[in-house]
């Protein structure tokens, strides 16, 4: 999961390579960038990108407003 600013710099990834099951998971941003200082308020892209054991891929693009 990569957290994006509309110019498309990675602000955050999180989650790292981590394995997970398929089926419903979670995940927390605490709104705050890789240095750990807290983002402005504004806009955000959060791409989340997936990989099948045979190989096949899927994402997804889901914009995110930070209100502070």
């Amino acid at each position: 999961i990569t957290v994006m600013n509309l110019s498309g710099r990675t602000v955050r990834t999180l989650g790292g390579d981590q394995l997970v099951t398929a089926g419903v998971n979670q995940t927390t941003w605490d709104l705050r960038s890789t240095s750990g200082t807290a983002v402005p308020a504004g806009r955000y892209l959060v791409r989340i990108q997936a990989v099948t054991e045979d190989g096949q891929q899927a994402s997804c693009l889901i914009p995110a407003n930070v209100v502070r």
